[in-house]
């Protein structure tokens, strides 16, 4: 670790600025084990490690001593232009084989704008090529940190042994912070690291954890440890990392005066989504689960009250196996807190894993008592929760088979219809007792199966209630009105949560850019979909500029295009066919006829998203699935006379144009297009999934595809059984001039003239399906 002071000039004049350097790791630093590293050059030139200005610092080196690594630093002259920490601030490096100049943006998060660029040129010592391994952005209030992972791809001094073995690799973390004042300093009394922890100034935690003259588990008055308050902090977890990386002495299950550990106080106001790596640190300090305050409450109870992130939080302590049915000095449980919420998701989750409702509290009532005072239509669910788990455990089912059915909502009613393949299906494994369960199954009575009210029919009117919001003009949320309900994945440009936004399911971005490009990329997606209503295109609710640049979308339940129809158990015939295509065609002509012409830019099966609704058909209330086109990060108004960049979006779908660095138009959508028509006709024909060019085995990499395509028109096979009609559309949709490819208008009515014929005559489409064995 190193630490350098440098005067910067900021605003009207100079201030002291700290720049704190940190080794975290480093592997395959040493040719062979038990040597000094000889063979690979005492030095090796930070410059091929940071993604950093070398005006800044002139010197950085590693010498391998002992297997160990020391770092050296040497200071030049000052520098100039560094934002302001007390914004949050968007470090980001650009570096490449072409690109002699290494540089780092710094914007200001909450103007999404660029603030400052600083650059240098990189030394002629500086590698070949240095690929980044692993980039991540942690801002904080008073400062900026950066952690990167970069591999060398150069060696300074290379032998026959060393072209044998791994390179060596080092991550490194890169803090700027301000220079406390002197004044401030001396207010840092007997408690300093709680002062510290107060004033979120980390530089001050880290040097006094590092000087190894502070007692970590000191306590105030209230019996308050530095922990303690930095688990109270509602969001910022670098203070929580830093005490529980850096302090191997901490005791995370001291207790205050009401007796609440630091993990009490963590789980019921932590709100970071990214709360991950501070759970498994608490868990590596020997955490203990079971505590309980002064009220008995476990942190079970307490997590139950936390408002933004509660049901992460409850799923990562189910799964290490904390008590679900601890009471407090009430005898009042976790679900009987649930179900005084209402809440149908912790009510599951904490039935799945063995929760009780017959445990009365202090006046007798128990939680499905409780239940009984709620809304009619929560009663019902919580009622066929509990005739579920009785008439199982009736049945002496397994614990894994009542785990399995409450977590899968498989009520009583809809048992007697269930097959072993739907049993195995959910996570019921063993044949034996899949057999003999549907067996009892069809012991029961044949009730008409009782209609369900679905979660769409129960935001139904919630939603209606939001989407007058946003027609208002209402589209920036605060982080208060969102509670994270569970990781779904990541984007293009974030993380991809599911959240609960005024009690209506929905999909939540995050920002994790490092560069200028990519936030621009997150406003034009938010620029375009706020500007969208139609039923094929999901729905923008809003974005989320505090705390961290977040956009709250629509969520589709049953997952891409994609996902559906790459598993194999998913039936599709020729009428999922036609109503996909059409459902696709519609959202994408709806884009082109806009004024002005929005294009898509990354249509893909990865990119059209799928959900239920219910609709109203005859009287009668039907679910559909609904796809909708997403991930508009790519999306341009066709407004400019501009090109798109050619190794954007994915090769297999991108049009010749692209490869040439031709004008992006409407027509480069339809090719797009084209290939995913592609795709659902295989899976009909073939009645499995194939990717794109996957028939081409020499095509070993993305962009081989896309060459090829462009220069030698080489196009997925169309199947020799597809109908002629199809077949036809298809190579219309992927012709190599943009003016040959059919308009979104007329691909429609082409779908139309191919649905009647099926109609007319299924028999002959339905012969195309090669059925396999």
């Amino acid at each position: 670790m190193s630490i350098t002071r440098k005067s910067l000039t900021e605003g009207k004049g100079p201030i002291n600025r700290i720049i704190r350097v940190e080794i975290i790791s480093g592997e395959n630093l040493f040719p062979v084990a038990m040597t000094s590293g000889e063979s690979y050059g005492k030095r090796i030139n930070i410059n091929q490690l940071l993604p950093f200005n070398t005006n800044h610092i002139k010197s950085f080196e590693l010498e391998p001593i002992e297997e160990k690594v020391s770092l050296h630093s040497e200071i030049s002259t000052p520098v100039t232009g560094i934002v302001s920490p007390e914004n949050i601030i968007v470090p980001s490096t650009q570096i490449s084989q072409t690109n002699i100049t290494n540089s780092m943006t710094l914007l200001r998060l909450e103007k999404t704008q660029q603030f400052t660029t600083i650059s240098a040129p990189l030394p002629s010592s500086t590698p070949i090529k240095m690929t980044p391994m692993k980039k991540k952005m942690s801002p904080s209030k008073l400062a900026t940190k950066i952690s990167s992972e970069y591999q060398c791809h150069r060696i300074i001094q290379p032998d026959p042994l060393m072209k044998r073995i791994s390179k060596p690799k080092i991550t490194v973390s890169l803090y700027l912070f301000p220079e406390v004042d002197p004044k401030t300093e001396k207010s840092y009394k007997t408690l300093p690291l709680h002062s510290a922890v107060e004033r979120s100034d980390l530089y001050k935690i880290l040097t006094l954890l590092e000087s190894g003259k502070v007692d970590v588990n000191a306590q105030d008055e209230q019996g308050n440890t530095a922990l303690h308050i930095a688990s109270y902090e509602s969001y910022n977890e670098h203070i929580i990392l830093a005490l529980l990386k850096n302090a191997p002495t901490i005791d995370v299950n001291k207790e205050n005066l009401d007796k609440n550990t630091p993990f009490h106080f963590f789980c019921k106001n932590f709100s970071n989504p990214n709360c991950q790596e501070a759970m498994e640190l608490f868990f590596r300090h020997g955490v203990n689960l079971e505590a309980q305050n002064k009220n008995l409450e476990t942190a079970l109870h307490t997590v139950v009250r936390n408002n933004s992130i509660r049901m992460l939080l409850v799923s990562k302590l189910l799964e290490r196996g904390v008590d679900v049915n601890a009471a407090t000095n009430r005898q009042s449980t976790a679900l009987h807190y649930a179900i005084h919420n209402e809440r149908t998701d912790l009510l599951s989750i904490l039935l799945e894993h063995k929760a009780k409702l017959d445990l009365p509290d202090d006046h007798g009532q128990t939680p499905f008592m409780l239940a009984k005072t709620k809304s009619e239509r929560y009663f019902k669910t919580v009622n066929d929760f509990k005739e579920l788990i009785d008439y199982l455990i009736e049945i002496k089912a397994s614990d894994n088979a009542i785990a399995m059915l409450v977590k899968n909502k498989m009520f009583k009613y809809k048992l007697r219809n269930q097959t072993p393949k739907t049993l195995e299906k959910i996570g019921i494994l063993s044949s034996v007792e899949r057999i003999a369960l549907i067996q009892k199954f069809k012991l029961l009575p044949n009730v008409p199966e009782v209609k369900e009210i679905t979660e769409n029919e129960n935001e139904q009117e919630e939603r209606k209630k939001l989407l007058e919001l946003i027609e208002q003009g209402k589209f920036v949320i605060e982080p208060k009105e969102i509670e994270f309900l569970a990781n779904i994945g990541s984007g293009a440009s974030g993380i991809v949560y599911t959240a609960k936004y005024k009690n209506v399911t929905v999909a939540v971005k995050t920002l994790k850019a490092t560069n200028m490009e990519e936030v621009k990329e997150f406003q034009q997606e938010y620029g375009v979909l706020s500007k969208l209503q139609h039923e094929n295109i999901v729905r923008f609710y809003g974005v989320i500029v505090k705390k961290q640049f977040s956009m709250v979308m629509e969520y589709c339940s049953k997952g891409s295009l994609y996902d559906i129809i790459s598993k194999k158990e998913n039936s599709i015939t020729w009428e999922t066919v036609f109503d996909y295509a059409e459902q696709i065609a519609l959202g994408m002509d709806y884009l082109h006829s806009r004024t002005p012409q929005i294009l898509h830019r990354d249509l893909k099966s990865l990119n059209i998203l799928v959900t239920m609704e219910t609709i109203q058909e005859n009287g009668n209330s039907i679910e559909i699935e609904r796809l909708k086109i997403c991930d508009f990060g790519l999306s341009r108004f066709d407004s400019e006379i501009t090109t798109s960049t050619k190794d954007r979006g994915t090769y297999a779908y991108c049009a010749p144009e692209v490869y040439y660095n031709q004008r992006y138009t409407t027509q480069s959508d339809v090719y797009s297009y084209g290939i995913i028509l592609w795709e659902l006709i295989y899976r009909v024909i073939y009645q499995k999934y194939q990717r794109p060019f996957q028939e081409f085995p020499e095509l070993t990499m993305d962009l081989q595809i896309i060459i090829q395509s462009a220069t030698c028109d080489l196009r997925p096979t169309i199947p020799p059984s597809t109908p002629q009609k199809m077949a036809t559309l298809i190579r219309q949709c992927v012709m190599k001039e943009q003016e040959n490819r059919p308009k979104s208008g007329m691909i429609l009515t082409a779908l139309q003239e191919m649905k009647k014929d099926f109609k007319s005559n299924p028999q002959l489409w339905n012969a195309s399906i090669i059925q396999q064995n």
